[in-house]
Order: structure tokens, then sequence, then C-alpha cells
């Protein structure tokens, strides 16, 4: 990548007859595009392109909120239903109903993360029993998938005539 050098001469108006102005000199990738980074997080508002030369410029746009240092794609996401994206992925932390109480929440019932009945994740497969679960031991050749892989093992015989599951 080919780079420029820049090179800054401050004005020293009130300096000592006789006393230089000083040169500074900063490398910057030609083509460069810096961002605006307002709360000093490291994380450069997507709005604000601005030379790569301030002092408040990074060279990325991805914050999402570059009043507030807290919010940026290093901060973890709070359930608190605030309709807030703490990490500025896009989305607010999400939370499922988990009616069997084995913590584990059905994806097909988002609710509020400040129920009693939440679950942080929607990995459970059977809201229903709490003996279904992706922490669940698996029982072969029952019809169910007990610990919500989308399977339900068979067993095979093998010339030892020992039994192993499968699937």
């Amino acid at each position: 990548m080919t780079r420029w050098q820049i090179t800054l001469i401050t004005a020293c108006i009130l300096c000592p007859v006789g006393e230089k102005a000083e040169a500074v000199q900063i490398d910057v990738p030609q083509g460069s595009i810096c961002y605006e980074d307002a709360d000093g997080d490291s994380f450069g508002n997507p709005s604000v392109p601005v030379s790569c030369i301030d002092e408040d410029s990074v060279d990325n746009d991805l914050d999402c909120n570059d009043d507030d240092d807290s919010f940026n794609p290093n901060a973890l996401e709070i359930a608190d239903d605030d309709a807030i994206d703490n990490n500025c992925d896009g989305e607010d932390f999400q939370c499922y109903r988990d009616a069997d109480n084995d913590g584990f929440g059905d994806i097909t019932m988002p609710l509020s993360c400040l129920d009693p009945e939440k679950a942080e994740n929607s990995l459970d497969c059977d809201d229903g029993d709490d003996s279904i679960n992706p922490e669940a031991f698996e029982v072969p050749e029952d019809g169910i998938d007990q610990n919500c892989d989308g399977v339900d093992p068979t067993l095979r015989v093998f010339d030892d005539g020992f039994e192993t599951p499968s699937g």
C-alpha cells in the first residue's frame, strides 16, 4: 500500500525572535478515510468522515453512538429491554420464554428480558418438557430428540455383539 508522508508545520506567532516553527511528520496510508471519535473509545462515527491527521480521528467507522464511550463493538450487550444496541452489532439483546425452567428458551417465543420465565438463549427444542434441552442425555431409538441436536440416534449391532448408538 502506498503511504503519504505529511509534514505539519505549526505556526509560531508568539515565539521569541529566531525560533522556528515545529515540523511533525505523519505517515498516512494513501486513500485512507478516517472518522471522528468524539467519545474517545477508539471507534469512529460512520457519519463523520474527517482527515486522518485530525487528533480525534480513527481509521474505522464502527461506533454506533459516538456521544457515549460505553457504546462500541467491544461493549457487553445488556439484557435490559431498553432497545439500545450496546455493542453495535445491529441488535439489542433478546430473551426467550423458558416455560419448563430448564435454562433454555424457545426460539418461537421472544419476550422481555425482565420476565421471570426468561432464558437468555433460544436453544430449547421442547419448552414444555424440562428433560429435553441441549444438555440432556440422549436415549437412542425412542423417537425423541432429548438433546436438541436434531437427531434421535439408532443402535447398531457390531460383530462382537455390543450395541453402540449412532447418529
